[in-house]
């Protein structure tokens, strides 16, 4: 295991951030998937088009180049996110998990794009479809004494 072990509220003070990196990488990936799809239907004209084979592999090419920056962008996002302590579980949902401690146990705090707040958790055995809402257990800064 690595990294920062947070509270609700210590991950909530940080999706100012994190959630600025999340928006971007679902923007990004989604944009990667159109570009993924324009390769793929590239090739398949490429099988039955031979008078314009030439302007296809032009366009194939500036279309993997895309690909290929973009890959580059969300692995950088994915380590600054990674740097704050949190890891990403789903780029086009926009679903981000961190690790917490819950009744002496090591768990992941989940969030996603348009949740206010960190409120939701998953044991590390689990997907983040397990997520179940913190309610009124949710681990806290003052119940870890600080």
């Amino acid at each position: 295991m690595k990294g920062k072990i947070f509270t609700s509220d210590e991950a909530t003070r940080t999706l100012p951030l994190v959630s600025r990196i999340v928006t971007n990488i679902r923007a990004a990936s989604r944009l990667l998937d159109r570009h993924e799809r324009a390769v793929a239907e590239i090739i398949v004209e490429l099988r039955h088009d031979d008078a314009h084979a030439m302007a296809l592999r032009t366009q194939r090419e500036a279309e993997i180049k895309k690909v290929s920056t973009l890959k580059g962008h969300l692995k950088d996002l994915e380590v600054e996110l990674e740097g704050l302590g949190w890891f990403l579980v789903d780029p086009r949902e926009g679903v981000v998990k961190c690790y917490s401690e819950r009744e002496s146990r090591i768990v992941y705090l989940t969030w996603m794009i348009g949740e206010p707040r960190v409120d939701h958790w998953f044991p590390l055995k689990k997907s983040h479809l397990d997520r179940q809402p913190l309610g009124g257990e949710a681990v806290t800064e003052n119940q870890q004494g600080r």
